[in-house]
């Protein structure tokens, strides 16, 4: 069982046909005191900037244009990233490359990828641990491991101008537009 999908081509080549049993959300999160949880706002290719390193201080005007009302601060965003094999990876980086070629050319996809910059953890737990003791940090874990940690989560942008906030409700919303064909993955954004 993985957070992981098999590829369609492996799945034929083996007869294999898999079977989503848990659903949940891989979310960014962040550790920046001055701001409430919920209440920071990024779009999907100031998210991508940031891992790219293009995108450096949290008061950045490209972050600032989604984040008008909030006390941004000029301090270094610190990206915390798995150091493991991790089927969380391997969404939160297949959305990545996803909506963006140079993403996935300088970083790419999978369980296991070439991380720029940036602190190492292994596993949901220390992702969230590194994140929740490294001031001005920014990772991503499965939205249940944000939640016990009271972690602050981003709102991501949806490409069209809104903001989505990672909530049950939300999470349920994208489940709706999955494919359910068993030779497919089963990502969803």
């Amino acid at each position: 069982v993985s957070d992981a999908p098999l590829k369609p081509e492996r799945l034929a080549l083996e007869g294999l046909n898999q079977i989503p049993m848990v659903f949940g959300g891989v979310v960014p999160i962040v550790n920046i005191p001055e701001i409430n949880d919920g209440t920071i706002n990024l779009s999907q290719e100031n998210l991508i900037a940031i891992y790219l390193g293009q995108i450096t201080y949290w008061d950045d005007k490209k972050i600032r244009v989604n984040n008008e009302n909030a006390e941004l601060p000029h301090e270094n965003i610190i990206r915390v990233y798995r150091s493991d094999k991790s089927g969380t990876t391997a969404i939160y980086t297949q959305f990545l490359s996803e909506i963006s070629s140079e993403f996935e050319v300088k970083i790419g996809h999978g369980t296991e990828v070439k991380w720029l910059e940036g602190l190492k953890a292994t596993g949901n737990e220390g992702v969230a641990n590194t994140v929740k003791r490294t001031l001005y940090s920014i990772g991503y874990v499965n939205s249940n491991y944000a939640n016990f940690n009271n972690l602050s989560q981003i709102n991501v942008g949806d490409g069209k101008g809104n903001f989505v906030r990672p909530t049950p409700e939300s999470f349920k919303l994208a489940l709706e537009s999955v494919s359910w064909r068993p030779d497919e993955h089963f990502y969803t954004w």
